[in-house]
């Protein structure tokens, strides 16, 4: 079933998927192939199936997301005239709020961070870069010394400007990656999440969410310019990342209150 696997993969990589989510549907389809025929499996036997190994909710969501994709590629691609993962359901997850890095704990880990360090909190704080984004920054996707180009999530291109104070600091570094390292030429983007998880003393991804929030509430709760900085593909996924803040309560209050 190797070949079967690899087929999937390069479908995946044609499809210009996140190397993450590639990684995850290999280790779910490879598991799979291992102990269920997927010309012969039905509803039933995959329901059973993802149940048994995975428990935890947004695990088991993670591998149906996988287990669909692949028998939908499967069923398109002529390998089988069905599609027994098209019902195959997920479960509900309760979202608890994000948590979201303050201006303070970001401005203590700056203080005491190194020029690089620095380089990976501010892109995170203040451009909304997720860490595989810090991490593969290279000086040739820099255009006028100021705006940033990224390729994000699914290959989606976004163009971000850098404040005056990281332009400052890539002047002073060498052309080519930022962040040099053993991945393909960069640092992986888990040293990215140590960096700055021991400089700010939090998850990065609270620094995006702290981008995200401020720039909702200085562009007057322009969910569109929001979702544009971020590179979401909805406004929906956007929603989930500008935080009502105190100020926003403190204005629901004054609305509602009634008149003397």
């Amino acid at each position: 079933m190797d070949g079967l696997l690899d087929q999937f993969i390069d479908y995946l990589h044609r499809r210009r998927r996140a190397p993450v989510t590639i990684r995850k549907r290999r280790a779910v389809i490879a598991r799979l192939l291992t102990e269920i025929d997927p010309y012969t499996v039905t509803l039933f036997e995959l329901d059973e199936w993802v149940h048994t190994h995975w428990t935890a909710d947004e695990s088991l969501n993670a591998a149906v997301s996988g287990l669909r994709g692949f028998f939908r590629w499967m069923h398109a691609s002529g390998r089988r005239s069905d599609n027994p993962a098209a019902e195959l359901e997920t479960v509900t997850v309760e979202r608890r709020p994000a948590r979201i890095a303050t201006d303070t704990d970001i401005l203590a880990g700056i203080a005491n961070a190194d020029p690089e360090t620095e380089m990976m909190i501010r892109l995170a704080a203040e451009c909304g870069l997720r860490r595989h984004e810090v991490a593969k920054v290279h000086t040739d996707d820099i255009e006028a010394g100021a705006w940033l180009h990224v390729i994000g999530k699914g290959g989606k291109h976004r163009v971000v400007h850098l404040t005056p104070e990281i332009q400052h600091l890539i002047q002073r570094a060498p052309a080519g990656y930022l962040f040099p390292g053993g991945t393909d030429g960069h640092l992986h983007p888990n040293t990215v999440y140590e960096h700055i998880r021991r400089a700010v003393g939090a998850n990065p991804h609270s620094l995006r969410h702290r981008a995200g929030t401020v720039v909702y509430e200085g562009t007057g709760h322009d969910l569109r310019v929001a979702q544009e900085f971020l590179g979401h593909s909805s406004p929906e996924m956007t929603a989930r990342y500008v935080h009502v803040t105190r100020p926003d309560l403190l204005r629901a209050s004054e609305a509602s209150r009634l008149a003397a």
